[in-house]
């Protein structure tokens, strides 16, 4: 028998695949395996192509814009009152770099890549959408776990990350549909699926961005107008109606949101009441525009880029900023001091009596004071701080952590991209770059863009860019 023949299969081409395919299915048991996987592919990557002298692989305008930005990163690091911790982020950074020329490679090396990563992924959303049906009418998905309320997570347990991550993979799947020439029905069914998973997460900012790929690809489509209208008519339609019967829905993406959000100036409230569930939540309303908490990360992440205009205070070092007391802001309400004061004079009164039968009254009080609860109306939330370990927005952690230059990197990535869209390019392109927009969209809320997790489903569409040179190496 032919040794060659026999052991055919064992080349450095099928090992990389089968690192990047584990990738979709390990991101789903949290941030240390799918990271794992990512990082070995990319030292796999590096030290072959060194032995190889193929290094003209990354000779390309991604890899250098990429290099621009991870320049900027290291220079901020190297400045930061954080150094050590902040270098760490920085020069793990350049993995991320070095997977868009990983995936470059399969897709131009690899003839079946585009098409297994595409059957993975279909797979995927078709047991989650087949999970999250099952949590939303038993409470319970296939393995028994009990999602958090007013929430589905499916496989990802306690964790809130599946409309996250149906969004960030949906418009890859459309695209390597596309590109497969499936049939417009499957990449309709897709588009549809993915919009009810993200829609039944409760994840508002994963609906509504998802919400967005869907009604610009059927615009981009090469549909008959009148098709695009009805699908994207009827599905909104469907999904009100949901929202109407649905009462945990309808408070999770619509009360909730609605009382949150303070456009029009309305009287600041705050109250707690028991559900038709039993569960005990709040409801409230800021005086502020949104809730008084993203204010404060604007505030605490504008003041520590003032103090650092270009290069802002190193990666991932807001967590550690946001809490020096030159950063450190917290809000107390005249509504919370008037609660807290009227507390206090309750209790010295029952200790002037002193009376022991009130003993009991004075632990209840002193319980309610530390509690922080507030019954009526008050000028917005109460003990919030701009602390936190990332402030809830890309662009603003970009000003604060890298300074305007690295803020202008991203940005213009951005709009380069969103421009892009506009472009005649094939529909598939179109749909890996609006990936990108919708990752770097700036006008919602957004994890810690540092995040390794996060930026592994960031970063993973961007090499099939280069999906066109199919024929090439």
């Amino acid at each position: 028998m032919n040794f060659n023949k026999k052991y055919s299969w064992l080349t450095f081409e099928n090992y990389l695949q089968l690192l990047v395919l584990c990738i979709p299915i390990f991101l789903i048991s949290g941030p240390f395996l799918p990271d794992f996987f990512f990082t070995i592919s990319s030292l796999s990557f590096i030290f072959f192509f060194f032995l190889k002298k193929k290094m003209h692989l990354f000779y390309n305008k991604t890899f250098l814009y990429f290099l621009i930005f991870l320049f900027i990163c290291i220079i901020s690091s190297l400045f930061s009152d954080y150094r050590e911790k902040s270098l760490i982020t920085s020069l793990g950074y350049i993995r991320f770099g070095i997977f868009i020329i990983v995936i470059k490679f399969l897709v131009n090396k690899k003839n079946n890549f585009v098409k297994n990563l595409y059957h993975l992924l279909f797979v995927i959303f078709i047991l989650f959408f087949f999970d999250s049906i099952l949590q939303k009418i038993s409470g319970f998905n296939i393995f028994g776990w009990q999602a958090p309320y007013s929430r589905i997570t499916s496989f990802f347990q306690h964790d809130i990350k599946l409309g996250g991550y149906i969004l960030r993979f949906t418009p890859l799947l459309v695209a390597l549909a596309i590109y497969n020439k499936k049939k417009i029905n499957i990449i309709i069914l897709i588009t549809i699926l993915s919009l009810i998973m993200t829609f039944l997460s409760g994840e508002r900012t994963a609906f509504f961005l998802n919400l967005f790929f869907f009604i610009a690809f059927f615009f981009i489509a090469s549909l008959k107008k009148v098709a695009k209208f009805f699908l994207v008519l009827s599905t909104i339609i469907f999904l009100s109606v949901i929202v109407s019967v649905d009462t945990t829905l309808k408070l999770r993406l619509y009360e909730d949101l609605v009382n949150q959000l303070n456009f029009l100036n309305k009287e600041p409230f705050y109250s707690e009441v028991v559900d038709h569930n039993g569960v005990r939540r709040s409801k409230h309303r800021d005086s502020t525009i949104v809730p008084r908490v993203y204010i404060m990360y604007l505030e605490t992440s504008i003041q520590i880029w003032n103090d650092n205009l270009y290069l802002g205070s190193g990666p991932r070092t807001y967590q550690f900023k946001s809490s020096e007391p030159k950063y450190f802001r917290q809000s107390d309400h005249a509504g919370y001091i008037a609660y807290r004061d009227k507390i206090n004079r309750a209790i010295e009164e029952i200790q002037k009596a002193n009376r022991p039968e009130f003993k009991n009254k004075i632990d209840e009080l002193a319980w309610k004071k530390g509690l922080g609860y507030i019954d009526g109306n008050y000028d917005g939330f109460t003990n919030i701080s701009g602390a936190n370990s990332h402030p809830h927005h890309i662009y603003l952690q970009l000003l604060s952590e890298t300074g305007i230059l690295g803020f202008f990197i991203i940005i213009g990535l951005f709009i380069f991209c969103f421009l892009k869209i506009f472009t005649k390019i094939q529909i598939y392109y179109k749909c890996i770059i609006l990936s990108i927009v919708i990752n770097l969209f700036p006008f919602t809320l957004s994890g810690n863009y540092f995040n390794n997790w996060l930026s592994i489903l960031f970063f993973f569409p961007i090499g099939f860019l280069y999906i066109k040179n199919t024929n090439k190496i």
